[in-house]
């Protein structure tokens, strides 16, 4: 997760993240006597440590830079992803806040500052909805009046043109999702277009490249360059598949540059863009009548889930239930670190305190300050520190392997896992997940239902205790449920790559078919 909130130094990640403003070129400079008040020099240090898993060091030289020139959005923009990517959410508001009042015009922090409130349990849908409208009054509504009137074929069931926008089309989490989307579209229906965002290609970036009929690098083009880009490929339906995380390039959304445009996977809520028109979901993440009024787009909901899982090439073979030969149960939390709110500590908390024999593991915790806050926080709900291990963040197959030491993982309450959660039910690790009220909280459910295993989504926080207590006191079934659940998530739709691609064919022909049908020159209604 460091490096992906560092912008374009980012391996393969999980989760939401927020975007630092990197340097020109984003590299570590040797503080010296020039430097040591000048803001910028002072920030790309600041950078560094953050990469380094520094983050006491990152917060001192962001603070300083801040110093140095107070007028200076990027460093309180820094500061507020630092807060961020330690679960201080309020203060990376605050932050972010801090940076447009001095550019009002800073598209990264309003990005980062929805990001944010999607993750406080407390923020109302109205507020978030507030801070979307406020997005697209900057950055979308001054575009309307020049949106192009399209002029594209309208012949119903010729071979459509579809653009993909992403910085993802790497390796990252994003991948095992978008990478099926592309391997299986068929051909004589639909022509692929990717524009890609990518700054350090490797070799998922080869791949998606070999999917796509066109493939346009769009790194250094402006948001009016690429816009017009797309439009001269008469683009009839454009995907964005970033939201508002880092790298994205809504800003071209904002400018309609293709008839009909919607948001999907990347990230979990509303981009509050009016020119957005669609968002992709399903109808357990987001029940029909419900969730619609959430969003700014017009939800489209595939039948089965929203995601199609394909698993990562360095995954290993799963093994044998760990409790039987360590003679405990090994819970583990293997999604990012700043999912964990006090929500979340409470009801894990609660489940050690019912289990006193058994173990929490928790995956990326960065050392210092946030690993002695965590630990702090469950000594006060009276969980020990020896019923813990904690680990920082570990390259893919390191991080892959650590499923292999445990026997159930936990879902985080507020913001649930998507990447991870996939990962966990392909080595055998069957997941608890507390189904909430919004996206965020329902993530879970729309992957468990998809791979079958439903039942293990409970509907409220003692649901939830007593669904784990009870995979630990069964030993037996456990054992049972590792050994076959790859087999069976293998042939589930969660993972028929196939059948997925011809649903999400079938929606786009349907929006098609409909924009079609509406006056030339309008939006679509």
């Amino acid at each position: 997760m460091l490096s992906k909130l560092l912008g374009f130094l980012r391996p393969r990640q999980k989760g939401t993240a927020s975007n630092i403003t990197p340097a020109p070129a984003q590299v570590a400079v040797a503080e010296t006597p020039e430097s040591a008040n000048d803001a910028e020099a002072l920030k790309i240090q600041g950078n560094k440590f953050v990469l380094e898993g520094e983050f006491v060091r990152a917060e001192a030289f962001y603070r300083r830079s801040i110093a140095a020139d107070p007028a200076y959005p990027d460093p309180h923009n820094n500061l507020g992803s630092l807060f961020q990517l330690q679960g201080k959410f309020e203060s990376a508001i605050l932050s972010y806040r801090r940076a447009l009042e001095i550019k009002p015009d800073f598209s990264l922090a309003h990005s980062n500052l929805l990001i944010a409130h999607n993750y406080i349990a407390e923020k109302s849908s109205e507020e978030i909805l507030a801070v979307c409208r406020g997005y697209d009054e900057r950055f979308g509504l001054p575009h309307w009046e020049k949106w192009p009137a399209h002029a594209n074929n309208r012949e119903i069931n010729r071979r459509l043109r579809i653009g993909y926008v992403s910085p993802d089309f790497r390796s990252h989490a994003v991948a095992n999702f978008a990478e099926p989307i592309l391997a299986n579209h068929d051909k004589s229906q639909v022509e692929i277009f990717c524009y890609a965002e990518v700054r350090q290609p490797d070799e998922y970036t080869d791949r998606f490249r070999q999917y796509a009929d066109h493939w346009h690098f769009t790194v250094g083009l402006s948001d009016d360059a690429t816009a017009r880009l797309i439009r001269d490929h008469q683009i009839d339906i454009l995907v964005d598949l970033a939201g508002h995380t880092s790298g994205n390039r809504l800003p071209v959304f904002a400018r309609k540059p293709a008839p009909i445009q919607l948001t999907y996977l990347g990230y979990p809520a509303t981009t509050g863009l009016s020119a957005m028109d669609y968002r992709i979901t399903d109808r357990h993440a987001d029940p029909e009548g419900v969730a619609d009024a959430r969003y700014t787009e017009r939800l489209l909901r595939l039948p089965d889930s929203l995601w199609c899982y394909r698993p990562a090439a360095d995954m290993p073979e799963p093994s044998a239930l760990p409790a039987l030969s360590r003679g405990h149960i090994t819970f583990g939390a293997f999604n990012n670190f700043n999912k964990i709110d006090r929500h979340t500590l409470a009801l894990w908390a609660e489940l050690l305190r019912r289990l006193p024999c058994a173990r929490l593991m928790i995956l990326t915790v960065p050392e210092g300050e946030a690993r002695q806050r965590l630990l702090h926080s469950f000594a006060e709900l009276g969980v020990d520190a020896d019923r813990l291990e904690l680990c920082g963040q570990l390259p893919p197959a390191d991080f892959h392997r650590k499923f292999l030491e445990v026997d159930i993982t936990l879902d985080p309450v507020t913001v649930n896992g998507a990447t991870t959660t996939c990962e966990s039910l392909w080595m055998g690790v069957p997941v608890i997940s507390l189904v909430g009220t919004r996206f965020l909280t329902r993530a879970g459910l729309s992957i468990l239902h998809t791979a079958g295993l439903a039942g293990f989504a409970a509907a409220s926080p003692e649901e939830y205790i007593r669904s784990a207590v009870a995979l630990a006191g069964n030993l037996p079934l456990l054992a049972e449920i590792r050994a076959g659940m790859r087999s069976r998530l293998a042939v589930s739709p969660l993972c028929n790559e196939t059948a997925f691609t011809r649903n999400l064919e079938k929606l786009y022909r349907d929006i098609w078919e409909k924009w079609c049908s509406t006056t030339p020159g309008r939006a679509v209604g």
